[in-house]
């Protein structure tokens, strides 16, 4: 069975979005992965009481104010929780893209 230039156009957009939607998975896990950190070291930050508190810079640690701590990875949790809704969306609409492609692609398959 021949396949006309316009299917073959159509499977390779379908296994681009395919990839794409793999990638922000990808990306997705990780930033996860960063904001359940993030998450924990807030709350290692209110166990810690009055002790010292040190980041991490590179290779050294450099002291530091829990507020300004409590400030940074508050700050780093929001831009975490934002750039996830904006994976969120991107990955809703590469799957509209699969199953729209996939339904064109079965359809034009169906008429053969």
């Amino acid at each position: 069975m021949e396949v006309s230039e316009e299917m073959r156009g159509m499977i390779m957009q379908f296994q681009a979005y395919q990839q794409q939607s793999q990638m922000i998975i990808g990306q997705k896990d990780a930033t996860k992965a960063q904001l359940m950190e993030t998450d924990k070291t807030l709350e290692e930050l209110e166990k810690a009481g009055d002790k010292e508190i040190y980041k991490s810079v590179g290779p050294i640690l450099i002291k530091t104010t829990r507020e300004e701590m409590k400030k940074e990875l508050s700050e780093k949790k929001e831009m975490l929780e934002i750039r996830l809704k904006t994976m969120d969306a991107e990955d809703k609409k590469t799957r509209e893209k699969i199953r729209e492609l996939q339904e064109k692609i079965q359809s034009s398959l169906g008429k053969k």
